[in-house]
């Protein structure tokens, strides 16, 4: 499992490690969804939504990218899928595709309604020769 679920009082959380930066945003992506929808294997890439996305830090940046993808979630009942994206760590930009399709009532299975993304205990940070990041999501 590229990421791990975190205990943490009220609310959930993840842990995230990738070989490069752009598989820490894309597998912290999917992780949120897998977190949220009971059944995320079933869901399929069948439409795609752009994302464009430039911050003042890696942090805001790395929590601006999980709000985007909950904004489509809630407001356009988009389930995201896959995440392809290039992130530029020097100008805090992000550039990407998102694939998933819309939310249907009778084939996802809602396991947890993620409201928000916290800065509680944030961490986006190179370690070794890898990335890490943790994330509290407001539930």
């Amino acid at each position: 499992m590229p990421y791990r679920p975190l205990e943490h009082t009220a609310d959930i959380g993840i842990e995230v490690e990738a070989p490069t930066l752009n598989d820490l945003f894309r597998e912290a992506g999917e992780a949120m969804f897998r977190e949220m929808i009971e059944n995320f294997e079933d869901v399929q890439p069948r439409e795609q939504r752009e994302i464009s996305l430039q911050e003042q830090t890696l942090e805001d940046l790395f929590t601006g990218f999980l709000s985007e993808l909950l904004f489509y979630f809630d407001a356009e009942g988009f389930v995201t899928r896959e995440v392809e994206v290039q992130v530029d760590p020097d100008l805090y930009l992000l550039e990407g595709t998102v694939r998933g399709e819309p939310f249907d009532p009778e084939r996802h299975r809602v396991r947890v309604g993620i409201k928000g993304i916290t800065y509680h205990m944030l961490v986006v940070e190179p370690r070794g020769d890898h990335w890490y990041a943790r994330v509290i999501f407001d539930v």
